[in-house]
């Protein structure tokens, strides 16, 4: 197959849709596929590198400042890629070029990757016949998503559960030597969806219950958000025991996560993270906050813990791990075995692969596509936030679902 993909890039970037990208569109070039990834920038595009050393082709642009402009660059990709298929993944300028595009017989599939107002608005928009620009498939990445997605939109095309999938490690942690007991956070470094204070203020309780512990925060993107975050431990004390380090990559990632015993996560809300799938693949355990679809890669006291607040849950948590061995083993031999059974890199890519052909097979037959002079954009949408400028500017998504 011939295959578009999108996806956003920028300095340091480290978020779970650019990371993903890499590792899926490395693996369709080793089976044979030919690639092609559009990729929108913010000021550098590190994870395009990583694709472009691996002989991938990808096509760049600076994040374009109005919408009309950005659909028309990725038409006129589009154009000189002549894809099997194209995968605008969680963009709405790509998700707008897709009404054209599908016209020339090239299935275009839309993501939903969160449980958030953006991609929700962006599912609920791309999926439904309601606004003229219907997608032939739809990718959420937990069973959460897609059954809710299915219950808010009647006529919908056909809707996957494609997890991310991550590689698995040959590095492993030793969870006999607690001493001190290892905290690891991988990711993005930000409060609103992540609450990186909080949980910062979470690992202060251990502390306070007099554990001897260490945190190791991995994924800043910047000296100044390191300063950030350095005066927050400073601020609650904890400085002496915590540790702040940028992204890693490959097997520099999974030998550092491997120094640890537990992977935290105490977001507002996920898809399903690939920071703790790779972190279980090293045998670290999961330590998370519950979040809608938690459920599908963690079993609460199988292969994981699932807490119910950031705060004596978590120390009640730590402690039962720290006075049980059996469990320890149990928890992370479990937690490898989930991500090698189900959440790998060559799994997630044969789904891929499986419902792209069941894309395309339903399409109406391919011709060569050719980029319009002219299009037409709504100017006004119910779930998309306009800036008073012309043309227009779609900005945000708005959450367009009630529970």
């Amino acid at each position: 197959m011939k295959i578009a993909f999108q996806f956003y890039d920028k300095k340091n970037y480290s978020g779970g849709p650019a990371v993903n990208a890499v590792r899926l569109l490395t693996e369709f070039q080793n089976r044979g596929h030919e690639v092609h990834a559009l990729i929108s920038y913010s000021g550098d595009y590190p994870n395009a590198r990583l694709l472009m050393d691996a002989g991938i082709q990808c096509h760049l642009t600076e994040l374009h400042k109005f919408t009309e402009d950005a659909v028309m660059w990725f038409m006129k990709e589009i154009e000189k890629a002549q894809p099997d298929i194209f995968v605008t993944n969680i963009s709405c300028q790509a998700g707008f070029s897709a009404k054209w595009i599908m016209k020339a017989g090239i299935p275009c599939i839309i993501a939903h990757r969160s449980d958030d107002k953006r991609n929700w608005g962006l599912a609920t928009y791309f999926a439904s016949t309601n606004y003229g620009f219907k997608h032939s498939g739809v990718i959420c990445v937990n069973n959460y998503l897609k059954s809710v997605l299915e219950h808010q939109i009647g006529d919908h095309p056909p809707i996957k559960v494609i997890p991310s999938g991550v590689a698995e490690s040959k590095f492993k942690t030793d969870q006999k030597n607690w001493k001190p007991i290892k905290f690891v956070y991988s990711g993005r470094l930000l409060e609103g969806q992540k609450r990186v204070s909080e949980m910062l203020a979470a690992f202060k309780l251990i502390l306070k219950h007099n554990f001897h512990a260490e945190l190791t925060l991995i994924g800043s993107d910047s000296d100044e958000t390191t300063r950030c975050y350095e005066r927050k431990t400073l601020s609650l004390g904890i400085e002496d025991s915590v540790r702040i380090l940028p992204k890693k990559t490959n097997e520099d990632y999974k030998r550092e996560l491997s120094k640890n015993h537990i992977l935290l996560l105490m977001s507002d809300y996920e898809g399903l993270p690939g920071s703790v799938m790779d972190g279980m693949s090293c045998g670290l355990i999961p330590v998370v906050l519950k979040f809608n679809g938690v459920e599908d890669l963690i079993i609460n006291g199988y292969n994981g813990i699932v807490l119910t607040d950031r705060s004596y849950s978590f120390v009640d948590a730590v402690e039962l791990l720290e006075q049980n061995l059996e469990l320890r083993i149990k928890l992370s031999t479990n937690a490898v075995a989930t991500i090698e059974n189900n959440f790998t890199t060559k799994i997630a890519a044969d789904l891929w692969e499986s419902f792209m052909r069941d894309c395309i097979t339903h399409s109406i037959p391919k011709r060569h596509f050719k980029k319009p002079q002219i299009i037409e954009l709504p100017q006004t949408n119910p779930l998309l936030v306009e800036d008073k400028r012309k043309p227009t500017l779609l900005k945000k998504i708005k959450n367009h679902f009630t529970n």
